[in-house]
């Protein structure tokens, strides 16, 4: 099953390159082995002039959702103000990037979704099923944010109708190991 990662997270870049940037912030990370997955870096203006007049305040994993827009976690945005249980936020690069392809030097993929059973879900449905997570953190035995991205099957469990919300027809929010994903 495909998941959007949304906290640490979602989403979802294999063989990042550094002239496409997001913007108020830019992609930071390596080449990695999910080719729709990158660690966005965002920027708050500050007192401190690091690069550009701004300092970098957080590090956020996206998906890569079309060639110019991300997906990330709503509270890895400057000013976000969340709005019910919904911490997810669309970022839109400054220019579109080439997607995928066999010729290209920089294969971009965009993030595939199951369509099979797309609007039949339930908390049944979606109870014990097998899901990867992704993300960019900290691990532990380094307090430093390491850069390598790393992976994790889990399975979902429908907690409580609070852990869900229509963002589209019968999507659902659940909740694992303090993180929230969307799930099909």
């Amino acid at each position: 099953m495909v998941l959007i990662v949304a906290q640490l997270i979602w989403l979802l870049i294999n063989c990042i390159s550094y002239g496409f940037t997001i913007t108020n912030g830019r992609i930071v990370s390596d080449p990695v082995t999910s080719s729709s997955i990158a660690l966005i870096q965002s920027f708050r203006k500050g007192r401190t002039v690091r690069s550009h007049g701004y300092r970098s305040t957080n590090e956020c994993t996206g998906s890569l959702i079309s060639s110019q827009a991300v997906i990330t976690a709503g509270h890895c945005l400057n000013g976000w103000k969340g709005l019910s249980n919904v911490d997810m936020a669309l970022l839109l690069l400054d220019r579109p990037i080439m997607v995928c392809n066999s010729n290209s030097s920089h294969p971009f993929e965009i993030l595939k979704l199951p369509f099979k059973g797309l609007y039949d879900w339930s908390d049944q449905t979606i109870e014990n099923s097998q899901c990867t997570i992704f993300g960019f953190g900290k691990n532990e035995k380094n307090r430093h944010l390491d850069y390598h991205l790393r992976s994790m099957p889990v399975r979902l469990k429908a907690e409580s109708p609070s852990l869900s919300t229509a963002l589209l027809t019968n999507q659902k929010i659940c909740e694992v190991f303090s993180l929230l994903f969307l799930t099909p």
